[in-house]
């Protein structure tokens, strides 16, 4: 039987409103890996993100919140 390529995953939800959600999910979609999703669903964004190693899980972590955040922070202003 073949192993999971990915031993770790996370998932982050980040509730606010549907509107917002959706333009933050669309502003950072791009800059997503191929190996870990974004999207929306109701008054939340989902980020599900997948790495072999904690380290990799915790670079990744970060790096997906900060541009949430910083999305966030563009879209209410």
């Amino acid at each position: 039987m073949k192993q999971p390529q990915y031993k770790i995953s996370s998932r982050i939800k980040i509730k606010s409103n549907k509107k917002s959600s959706k333009l933050v999910e669309q502003s950072i979609k791009q800059d997503i890996e191929e190996t870990d999703s974004v999207f929306s669903k109701n008054e939340s964004l989902i980020l599900e993100i997948n790495a072999k190693e904690i380290s990799e899980l915790r670079a990744k972590l970060s790096s997906h919140v900060r541009a949430a955040n910083v999305s966030y922070d563009i879209v209410l202003e």
